[in-house]
């Protein structure tokens, strides 16, 4: 699992680009 800071931080970047993937799916 990842820290809150780190999710808060992959959320960001995922929300840059088009999202092709459920990536919550997959955790």
């Amino acid at each position: 699992y990842n820290s809150p800071k780190e999710n808060m931080i992959l959320n960001l970047n995922l929300n840059r680009r088009p999202k092709q993937i459920p990536v919550d799916a997959r955790l």
